[in-house]
């Protein structure tokens, strides 16, 4: 049981007075109340977890601002002051998971966003982290000059679907809540060793 605001308590206890209503009445309201509030910052918590959180269906939900923070400080130690990169291996298959592939007759992933900031270019919706210079998933233009480093090049970074070639990859066998037809195509195509192998060297 949560606890009851005596404050709330003795002013709703007041307005019950001078209307007839039971105490008892007020009481079990207010109980009800504060048993509902509980629950919301339990959800919020979720929220805030590094990574972790799922919706009802199993799709992982935006990461929260420490899981966020967590995920984007690992991702620039790993880039360091000389633009570090992945390997070509795991960046074609980053490129995969974002993009697809039309002539596999793979699409991009549904999640996949074109950017507002950069001309002919997208970010990811799912993340959370926005369409931000830091963030495209491909080469842009950037005042008058081609910036080539992109989230897919940086040698740890993680996506919200576990997809392959990313740090927090997980096969459609070990992850149901994260399986989809888009990841079992790449995992057909290219074996699931060979992709855990270059996902996270």
């Amino acid at each position: 049981m949560n606890k009851i605001d005596p404050k709330r308590l003795a002013e709703e206890l007041q307005k019950a007075k001078f209307k007839g209503k039971p105490a008892s009445e007020v009481l079990k309201e207010l109980r009800q109340e504060a048993d509902a509030n509980a629950v919301q910052p339990k959800k919020e918590n979720a929220l805030a977890d590094a990574g972790t959180a799922r919706a009802n269906d199993g799709t992982p939900v935006q990461q929260g601002f420490l899981g966020k923070a967590k995920s984007f400080t690992e991702a620039m130690v790993s880039r360091g002051l000389n633009d570090k990169k992945a390997s070509p291996e795991t960046i074609s298959l980053r490129v995969l998971s974002c993009h697809g592939n039309p002539d596999k007759n793979l699409p991009p992933c549904p999640k996949r966003m074109d950017s507002n900031k950069f001309a002919n270019s997208h970010y990811c919706g799912a993340c959370g982290c926005g369409d931000k210079q830091l963030t495209q998933l491909t080469p842009f233009e950037n005042g008058g000059k081609m910036v080539e480093y992109t989230k897919l090049h940086y040698p740890k970074v993680t996506c919200p679907l576990e997809m392959p070639g990313f740090t927090n990859y997980k096969s459609n066998a070990e992850s149901a809540k994260t399986a989809n037809d888009r990841k079992q195509f790449i995992e057909f195509n290219e074996s699931v060793d060979y992709i855990k192998s270059k996902s996270n060297p």
